[in-house]
């Protein structure tokens, strides 16, 4: 919690005790005045900084910010923590007439727009005297289990269809430059939805902002659309025990992990999407996902590959990254065969260009000295202008920073050297964490791509050196190698996989596998002293040594024999993939699905 006026803002509030943030609130009053605007987004990204991953952040006000240049870095901070902004306004510092976005939708957004459209969340518009039914909207978003099931702008000529299945008990239909009289819902019997059905609450009814909650709601396909002369943002709500969370994730093809992008994924390029459902007892098949625009059309459908676990709940797959803005849906089945229906609602905006880290000289700051950090900037298309600029957190005016150079003009396929530089004052306290965001941002569009990187003070003479090896242990995987994974013509149909866990004091700096015992991917989850990596693919082969270091270069080798019981031969040179050289591994087959053209305006292709 935080509050901001003309001059100041902060600090924040941080707890856990409902009553202790109850108190605060009721503490906050209004003085003075007259200094509109405000310094909003330095509250908000104030607010990002402290919160937990995966939050809804509200805020309330009655004013423009008068900070838009941190604009681009709370977009970024809400990537970074895939938090969602959610604006309740009752007013503006203009005299000119807010805009209606029921009747045109400005490509000229405003910062508040920008920011809740960036991150999945809404801007919900009202007057003062609207302020008791807008709040209702948080007793919606904070009950236990949401999820999401739909979001879009929809205009008149487009219908928003949804799933509802078994699992959802609560639904709410939120819809914001609209009211009652502006939005038609069929529920799916083909009836229009009875407002005075006694399972049905209309918590929100005013001249812009609309929200329904519909209990116990019928199983199957519903619509929404907007009346004749309107355009409105729907946003579909609902508690459930069914979600899922996805990583989009590339592969070094030097050492063959798998790590989190940086930023936003470039356009064209492969990608690998890793995803986990919760809730699979309810779930009777994983089908695909979508990657649906903001106007609720699907741009690309990618077919999901289950990935043998003791869970039984992820799922991979790859797909050729869109250039059109996306979110991604989840589309299964229940048990009764009801189509299930989930989304996060975070925008994704891919780029042509992107930020890499390639090296630091050091891992922490030592008061009194610095970081110095190397990036490359690599542009996929035609020649730009980009400003390079940085935002720290943490430390506060004891961590200061420089880029060089602080702009650069790339040229079409070319890549560029960028030295960030980090500096730590001798006051800086021993123990402050830092993160860094540095941004590319091309000059004439307001496009950027980011890169975050962490560090923390700490004092030169509790540095010590790691002399300690690290462990592995083999914690899972399917059966041994045997006749059918060993033989060259059959094995491409059979998969396989094998786990070890990574143990060390610091963290996992590479692992290999030789010889290579599969044709595959090595993908590594956890982070810190524990780390899990999972060698999937098909064809096997028995006999290998796995090696693995820690960051520090601490090395341990053992070998492995997993023949099964019987096998024709003990060892093996599995087949590589064409085109690709020794040791290397992709992720399987390149199912991206097929489309096929509905219908229906909105949601106009649909995954066959």
């Amino acid at each position: 919690m935080y509050h901001a006026h003309g001059t100041a803002f902060g600090p924040a509030v941080v707890t856990s005790d409902p009553n202790e943030c109850i108190d605060y609130l009721n503490s906050i009053s209004a003085h003075r005045g007259g200094d509109c605007p405000e310094l909003c987004l330095s509250g908000i990204e104030l607010a990002l900084t402290n919160c937990l991953p995966n939050s809804d952040v509200y805020v309330f006000t009655d004013a423009d910010p008068k900070d838009e240049e941190k604009e681009s870095n709370v977009v970024t901070l809400t990537k970074e923590t895939n938090s969602r902004v959610q604006f309740i306004l009752t007013g503006s510092c203009s005299r000119r007439r807010r805009r209606d976005i029921r009747k045109v939708r400005s490509t000229t957004l405003s910062s508040y727009e920008i920011i809740a459209e960036e991150s999945g969340g809404a801007v919900y518009q009202g007057s003062k005297s609207d302020i008791e039914q807008l709040v209702n909207l948080l007793d919606t978003n904070v009950g236990a289990a949401l999820v999401y099931v739909a979001k879009s702008y929809i205009t008149r000529f487009h219908t928003l269809l949804f799933a509802i299945d078994e699992t959802i008990s609560t639904l709410t239909i939120s819809i914001s430059s609209g009211s009652s009289n502006d939005v038609i819902v069929y529920t799916p019997s083909g009836t229009k939805l009875d407002l005075a059905d006694p399972n049905v609450t209309v918590t929100v009814n005013t001249s812009s902002v609309f929200s329904v909650t519909v209990r116990s709601p019928e199983r199957g396909e519903w619509s929404c659309n907007c009346s004749d002369s309107n355009s409105c943002d729907v946003e579909v709500t609902s508690q459930s025990t069914v979600d899922f969370q996805y990583r989009l994730i590339t592969v070094d093809e030097t050492t063959g992990l798998a790590n989190d992008i940086d930023g936003s994924p470039v356009a064209g390029t492969e990608l690998a999407v890793n995803l986990k459902v919760f809730g699979v007892t309810y779930v009777s098949s994983v089908d695909y996902i979508e990657l649906v625009s903001p106007a609720g059309v699907v741009v690309k459908c990618i077919v999901l590959s289950k990935v043998e676990s003791r869970t039984d709940d992820t799922y991979s797959a790859t797909f050729i990254v869109p250039s059109e803005v996306f979110s991604v849906s989840l589309q299964a089945s229940d048990k009764h065969g009801n189509s299930i229906q989930r989304l996060k609602p975070t925008k994704i905006k891919p780029e042509t260009f992107q930020l890499v880290q390639i090296s630091s000289d050091a891992d922490e700051l030592i008061p009194g000295s610095s970081i110095v950090t190397k990036f490359r900037l690599i542009n996929s298309g035609p020649q730009k202008m980009f400003t390079l600029s940085d935002s720290i957190n943490g430390g506060g005016n004891t961590i200061s920073s420089g880029i060089r150079p602080p702009s650069v003009l790339a040229s079409a396929s070319n890549v560029e050297n960028i030295t960030h530089t980090l500096y730590a004052s001798s006051a800086a306290q021993v123990g402050t964490s830092i993160t860094v965001t540095v941004r590319a941002e091309e000059s004439s569009t307001g496009s950027f791509n980011y890169v975050v990187f962490w560090t923390s003070v700490n004092n030169a003479s509790t540095l010590v050196v790691d002399n300690e090896h690290p462990t592995l242990t083999h914690v899972w995987g399917t059966a041994a190698c045997g006749n059918d994974t060993l033989d060259r013509n059959t094995c491409s149909h059979h998969p396989w996989n094998i786990t070890y866990e990574f143990t060390d004091n610091t963290a996992l700096g590479s692992i290999t596998f030789y010889p290579p015992i599969g044709i595959g991917k090595l993908y590594s989850s956890g982070q810190g002293a524990t780390s899990n990596v999972t060698l999937n693919g098909t064809c096997c082969c028995p006999l290998f040594s796995v090696t693995a270091a820690d960051v520090s270069g601490n090395s341990l080798t053992i070998s492995a024999n997993i023949t099964e019981p019987g096998s024709t031969s003990p060892t093996c040179l599995p087949p590589e993939p064409n085109g690709l050289p020794p040791g290397a591994f992709t992720l399987g087959p390149r199912t991206t699905g097929s489309l096929s053209e509905t219908a229906t305006m909105d949601n106009s292709f649909r995954c066959t």
